[in-house]
């Protein structure tokens, strides 16, 4: 795996139910360790609960408010934490 430098044009944009998305880096840039998106969701509006079967997720809060956090059966009150990690 080569080292890559990502300037804010690089990506693939998506459009995921109305959520601008934009592929930083994939399984393929990383020898299947991680992929990258980058998503800015309007206030009050975000992807809607679902599973990864094969991958953890983690999610990083540069801007914003309150968000919810659900993992499995478990939830979490809304927060203003920037880092949560969700297993799969």
């Amino acid at each position: 795996m080569e080292p890559k430098i990502l300037t804010l044009d690089v990506g693939r944009p998506l459009n995921v139910l109305g959520n601008p998305m934009t592929v930083r880096l994939t399984a393929a840039d990383t020898d299947g360790r991680l992929t990258l998106v980058e998503q800015l969701n309007k206030p009050g509006v975000g992807i809607p609960i679902h599973v990864h079967e094969r991958g953890h997720e983690v999610f990083h809060v540069l801007e914003g408010q309150r968000w919810n956090f659900r993992s499995g059966l478990n939830r979490w009150p809304p927060s203003q934490a920037p880092l949560s990690s969700c297993p799969r």
